[in-house]
């Protein structure tokens, strides 16, 4: 009679059982409306942990390149699910006045007015930021 796998015979299993879990609060967190969504910049780094612990206890297992690859492209989709958190912290106030524009449009047209008022502040915020790069 075989026994069932346990957490101590198979490397690994506690950590990915974490890091699929904060995986997926990320996404999910990712897909709700604005305030919200910073929360990524909270599970994200706990979900980047977990992975490297779960490549690092799996490094000698020559029977889990499946798991090591989707390990590998779940750690990318948490690196770009970051960046868009943490563009949406460097840009919160933008972010927030296109929220709170979108959530009281009723209209088509005053939607398109809040995309047009969204890029007209992020093209004012870089033409500032490129004059304060750009040496006279």
């Amino acid at each position: 009679m075989t026994t069932a796998p346990t957490d101590e015979t198979v490397p690994g299993r506690s950590e990915t059982r974490w890091y699929l879990g904060f995986l997926v609060l990320t996404v999910i967190l990712s897909f709700v409306s604005f305030p919200y969504t910073l929360g990524v910049l909270l599970t994200g780094p706990f979900a980047v942990w977990f992975a490297v612990r779960a490549l690092y206890v799996t490094r000698k297992e020559t029977q889990q390149f499946g798991f090591r690859l989707g390990t590998w492209i779940g750690l990318g989709i948490l690196a770009s699910t970051l960046l868009g958190g943490f563009a949406m912290l460097v840009l919160y106030p933008q972010y927030a006045e296109y929220t709170a524009c979108t959530e009281t449009a009723l209209t088509h047209q005053a939607m398109l007015q809040c995309d047009r008022d969204l890029e007209a502040n992020l093209l004012e915020l870089q033409g500032r930021l490129e004059e304060q790069l750009i040496l006279p």
